[in-house]
């Protein structure tokens, strides 16, 4: 549990997080992106993320872009 506590954020704390390395991203977009992923901890209706969550959230997004790039999207 202590993990947990140290490590799971809030999705506006990963925003700021991600904005300070150039990654923009609206925390309602990435509530909805770990929702579609799996990848979230929810506590009454409070949604926290881990760096792993977040790891895969993005590299989920990233697969998605190349995909539809690919394919002419």
């Amino acid at each position: 549990m202590t993990r947990f506590l140290s490590d799971a954020q809030t999705p506006e704390h990963w925003v700021e997080r991600l904005r300070g390395n150039g990654i923009r991203i609206s925390a309602r977009r990435l509530r909805e992106k770990a929702r579609t992923c799996g990848q979230f901890y929810c506590l009454g209706r409070t949604v926290f993320l881990s760096p792993g969550h977040v790891e895969t959230i993005l590299g989920a997004a990233a697969m998605e872009t190349h995909e539809s790039n690919r394919h002419g999207g």
